[in-house]
């Protein structure tokens, strides 16, 4: 299992290599440009290969460090909304990693 970058399908679904147990799908979506339904970049566990990524997946985040910098990257505008990235980047990484 591995911290994703994920897409939903052509039919707008998750994929099936997306654990929705381990994390809800669809966290944090981030706009990036596609048609729909692709328009939106998810963050999501999956059983994946980092070697051979299957249809619809971006790329693997393989550190805790890594997820809270591409969190950082488009989430930093909502901390006025009291939206803190260390903390949801913390929690998702915990849950990540108890599921191993």
């Amino acid at each position: 299992m591995k911290i994703i970058k994920y897409t939903l399908t052509n039919r707008g679904h998750i994929p099936e290599y997306v654990n929705g147990d381990i994390l809800s799908g669809g966290q944090f979506p981030r706009a990036n440009g596609n048609e729909e339904p692709k328009d939106w970049t998810m963050i999501g566990v999956g059983d994946v290969d980092p070697a051979d990524l299957p249809v619809n997946c971006l790329g693997v985040i393989e550190s805790h460090a890594d997820l809270l910098a591409y969190m950082q990257e488009y989430l930093e505008d909502n901390v006025e909304m009291g939206f803190n990235v260390e903390e949801q980047a913390q929690l998702m990484w915990d849950k990540y990693e108890a599921s191993l």
